[in-house]
């Protein structure tokens, strides 16, 4: 056996009157205890200080290091004078040197033992006394100290016994009163005692519980054999152990958490080895640490959830990791997420985990009140069961039952209209569901709800888009076939009266001329509507290019000058000399201006009507301004809406769809710019164009068009022109505006045009596209492309397809040139005129 360490160093000797050291070492656990518990140890530590016997420490040269009462009662002194005196001086001078000679053999051989020693008062009156030694040690093996004890001699016994059965009867009852759980047991695995805390605690008492095995079994379940191989290694060690905290299992299946320190206590008479076990309660403080942990981490996988749904994640892959998240954050076997079936008769079993195979997607439990998944979405609160083999709200189905859960959380899975579900999670064990436990799992319950939700308005939003598709599409084709279909006799009505306005004189020339202008006004207004829907449908192609919006502007203001010279108004421009830049579609901006500058002149009567471009470090800007009637304050934040007029019904003073200034607005937009208004009621408005400014000064330019010539009737050789055209009226028509100045030939069919083209040479070919015939005109292109003598040969695209896009749709399909019904005859003219100028291309 090796030498006694000193308790002071960290152990402890292994002795039963060292049972007052060990318990004041409990001190250095303070940290563990409140205030109270570290009050009443030290209390118990201190009435275990007075022992019956005499007890001192001594150093290496003799001296008093620390002593108890009973030794100061003994020599009829002060304790306080006893500390740093020679021993020697309360001992008979004859006895001097046998008590340093003892020291130093008890030093050198490093093991107990006893002696006679004659103590003497102050008075000089002796006492025989036995004195027991042991020398204590550092953990280096130095000499720390001697711990001795004094036993008074007497001669019948009488005394020392009586001494001694009054400390051991105050000792059983300092363990059993102790405020802290305590265990004595012998080697033999009998528990011998155990304090008042201990039974309290636990709710065993010593008949219950008389051996270390019965404990063990109760207390630690599948680790009672691990647990009594630890223990029964105790009665090996010669100093106090901290063993560790253990999780023990209360008689009503609670969990506690005690920190064991144990320390051996010698032999009982029998022999049997002894060891008094002190737990230290750090329940609260570990539920409280473990609390924490499982805030953490419940938290963390709240936040990743919310991520995986808010990702679009299938709903099943979501449900599976719902439950996966929630198995993970309760530390619980059983998890679920059932889904209310449409009839309300029963919840299916969507995911899960834990459960046997071949039940995930397949297994269903009622939803009545007479389940725990039917009693919650009955509540719509959560519903926790402590031991549902006791549960009297409700049974629990055979689901639950196969798999012999124990405790269990339930929660409701929300719907905007109905509850989607339940989310459940169960043990195969008793378990206390916490607050935060409930908050987890609500959490995500709520945000499987929202993810249910989501992508119930998703496939609502997916179906309403596929209709409102289907809905565009069919209003596409209506609006392509009333165009087409309007165009081809406007056009013969617009040329006719034209041409007959032309001819007649007086009253018979208006009446003409105004049957042209309502012609083009229907025009205009199946234009508006056609382009409105190609813009809501999101179907209008741009192409923007560097352009010098000067030219354009020009353009569209020659083009209204007779419309407001008609009125009597002053049409303005105020621009700056230098070309002014900007990325845009021509067409989209010619039609802006168009629409801003035909609408200033409609509503202005007497006055003007100003287009200003300006520009500065980022925006060009072209206002129109007029001197009208004005806009009504309270219709002005309806003013680029669709179909929205100022005034409606009989009280309408212009005819218009209210079409325009939307598309105005919509084209703007697609280009990048904005369009705002300013407007005083009775005085005039001012329309704002703000468009993006090309800052390069290198970009390349869209070159102006140039006006073709007006064509002069000519003598002597003319140019041949096939006209291949389905529609009798638009042939007649096209013959009275050419017939001066070309040869033209009429044929109807594709085949005619093929025959035409194999026996006669052309300088020009217009071709109509809706030819009534199984070969339109795109097909008839391709065949005259495909004839070497016709390869160069100018082919215009003479068509009622007039959306927006069609134009670079046919020059994208290889016309030279595309004309758009109703057409005039000076448009029919210049373009003819302009093509048969240019010199004929090889392809």
């Amino acid at each position: 056996m090796g030498k006694p360490v000193d308790p002071l160093d960290g152990s402890e000797p292994s002795s039963i009157l060292h049972l007052g050291t060990l318990l004041r070492n409990v001190q250095a656990e303070q940290d563990r205890l409140n205030a109270e518990e570290v009050a009443r140890a030290l209390r118990y530590a201190e009435s275990l200080w007075h022992l019956p016997l005499g007890y001192l420490d001594l150093d290496e040269e003799g001296r008093i290091l620390d002593a108890n009462a009973y030794v100061a009662r003994l020599l009829e002194v002060d304790l306080s004078t006893l500390v740093g005196q020679p021993m020697v001086t309360f001992v008979e001078e004859v006895d001097h040197e046998h008590l340093l000679t003892h020291l130093r053999a008890i030093r050198e051989a490093g093991e107990v033992q006893t002696f006679e020693l004659t103590l003497q008062k102050a008075d000089e009156q002796t006492i025989p006394t036995d004195v027991v030694v042991q020398p204590l040690f550092d953990a280096a093996g130095q000499f720390s100290r001697y711990q001795c004890l004094l036993l008074e001699q007497q001669r019948d016994g009488v005394r020392l016994r009586g001494n001694l059965q009054a400390y051991e009867a105050r000792l059983l009852h300092a363990i059993r009163e102790a405020p802290l759980p305590i265990a004595v047991h012998a080697e033999d695995g009998e528990i011998l005692m155990l304090s008042k805390v201990w039974t309290e605690l636990t709710g065993y008492s010593v008949r219950e519980i008389p051996t270390v095995q019965e404990w063990a079994w109760r207390a630690y379940g599948a680790r009672n054999r691990e647990v009594q191989a630890f223990i029964e290694r105790l009665f090996d060690l010669t100093e106090r152990v901290h063993e560790g905290i253990f999780q023990v299992r209360t008689r009503d299946l609670n969990t506690l958490y005690w920190d064991f320190y144990s320390s051996p206590l010698g032999r009982l008479p029998d022999g049997r080895r002894v060891v008094m076990s002190i737990a230290i309660d750090v329940t609260e403080k570990h539920r409280a640490e473990e609390q924490l942990r499982r805030r953490a981490l419940q938290q963390a996988l709240l936040a990743d959830l919310g991520r995986e749904a808010l990702s679009g994640i299938p709903l099943e892959t979501l449900f599976q990791r719902a439950t996966e998240q929630v198995a993970r954050g309760l530390d619980v076997p059983l998890c679920k997420v059932l889904e209310l079936l449409p009839d309300r008769s029963a919840l299916r079993l969507v995911a899960g985990v834990g459960w046997k195979p071949g039940l995930v997607g397949t297994a269903t439990v009622g939803a009545d009140r007479d389940s725990q998944a039917g009693y919650t979405l009955a509540s719509d609160q959560p519903v926790i069961v402590r031991n549902l083999r006791l549960e009297a709200r409700f049974s629990g189905p055979p689901l639950l039952q196969e798999h012999e859960v124990i405790s269990g959380l339930s929660v409701v899975i929300p719907g905007l209209q109905e509850p989607f579900g339940v989310l459940g999670a169960h043990t195969v064990r008793h378990r206390l569901f916490t607050e935060d436990d409930i908050h987890f799992v609500t959490s995500v319950a709520n945000i499987l709800g929202l993810a249910v939700e989501r992508h119930r308005t998703e496939q609502e939003l997916v179906l309403r888009r596929e209709q409102a598709e289907h809905v565009a599409a069919f209003r596409s084709r209506v609006l392509n076939s009333l165009s087409h279909d309007l165009r081809t006799p406007l056009t013969g009505i617009i040329g006719f009266a034209a041409m007959l306005a032309d001819e007649l004189e007086g009253t018979s020339r208006d009446h003409a001329r105004l049957i042209a202008s309502s012609g083009q006004r229907l025009i205009d207004m199946l234009n508006a509507v056609v382009e409105y829907g190609k813009l809501e449908a999101g179907r209008v192609e741009l192409h923007p290019e560097p352009t010098d919006l000067l030219p354009e502007v020009r353009e569209v203001m020659a083009l209204m000058q007779p419309l407001a010279a008609e009125k009597g108004l002053a049409l303005r421009l105020e621009a700056p000399d230098a070309p002014v830049r900007a990325m845009v579609d021509p067409a989209a901006l010619s039609r802006i201006l168009v629409n801003l500058v035909s609408n200033a002149i409609k509503f202005t009567n007497a006055g003007y009507v100003a287009v200003t471009v300006r520009e500065d470090a980022d925006l060009v800007s072209i206002e129109v301004k007029d001197t009208g009637q004005g806009i009504a304050p309270a219709f002005q934040a309806d003013l680029f809406k669709a179909f929205h007029q100022e005034r409606r019904g009989i009280g309408r003073s212009h005819e218009g769809a209210g079409l325009g200034l939307s598309i105005a607005k919509r084209l703007t937009e697609h280009m990048g710019g904005t369009i705002e208004v300013e407007s005083v009621l009775h005085e005039g408005s001012t329309f704002r164009v703000r468009l993006p400014r090309l800052t390069n000064e290198h970009l390349p330019l869209r070159p102006a068009r140039p006006a073709p010539p007006v064509p002069e009737p000519v003598v002597g050789s003319r140019k041949r022109v096939l006209v291949v055209e389905d529609n009798v009226e638009t042939q007649r028509l096209i013959q009275y505006m050419l017939r001066d100045t070309y040869d033209l030939t009429m044929v109807t069919t594709p085949p005619q045009a093929l025959q035409t083209l194999q026996e006669q040479a052309f300088d020009l070919i217009l071709l109509d596209i809706s030819l009534g015939h199984t070969t339109n005109g795109i097909d008839l292109l391709q065949e005259i492309r495909a004839m070497p003598a016709f390869d160069g040969v100018p082919c215009v695209a003479l068509t009622a397809h007039a959306l927006p896009g069609d134009r670079n749709r046919f020059l994208e399909l290889g016309f030279d040139a595309y004309l758009s019904k109703p057409f005039t005859r000076d448009r029919l003219q210049r373009l003819v005129h302009g093509w048969l100028l240019k010199p004929r291309r090889t392809r």
